[in-house]
């Protein structure tokens, strides 16, 4: 289940800006154009957008009643409290510990690693994107979230 607020939407209603799942991939448009009807056809919509998560573009083209899910990204900020076995302990706002569990990003979490020994504190923003569910797919509406860390910053 996520917590991006997912609702279907059709290619034609889809705009620049908007978060929508391109190829089963969490995206911001950043194309979007529509051609007229033809007299037996539908609309045809082609849609450009990039990886909120991975920054990698993605295209699609099909008629404009064809359903794709638009969702809300979630990016808050955490202190992070321990990193271990790539898995990020925070606390939120509320001072309610909450866990992340990355299989990426070695890069950065040695380096948050290696300033956490130097007794900071360190806060990250962590953005939060629906992916679709692996045996299901995008067509049933059911998605699970994924993380990326945004930034830090390191507070003495």
């Amino acid at each position: 289940m996520s917590i991006c607020n997912c609702r279907p939407i059709e290619y034609s209603s889809a705009k620049i800006g908007m978060y929508v799942s391109l190829k089963s991939r969490p995206c911001k448009v950043t194309h979007h154009v529509t051609s007229k009807t033809g007299k037996h056809g539908s609309m045809k919509v082609s849609m450009m957008g990039n990886d909120v998560l991975t920054g990698k573009k993605y295209e699609v083209a099909g008629a404009g009643h064809m359903v794709t899910y638009q969702f809300d990204v979630d990016r808050k900020s955490y202190q992070i409290l321990s990193l271990e076995n790539n898995i990020l302990s925070c606390l939120d706002d509320s001072c309610n510990q909450i866990e992340f569990n990355f299989s990426n990003d070695h890069q950065l979490f040695e380096e948050l690693n290696n300033k956490l020994k130097g007794n900071v504190d360190i806060y990250v923003t962590i953005v939060t994107a629906p992916i679709p569910t692996q045996n299901v797919g995008e067509n049933a509406g059911e998605f699970t979230d994924e993380y990326f860390v945004e930034s830090y910053k390191l507070c003495d």
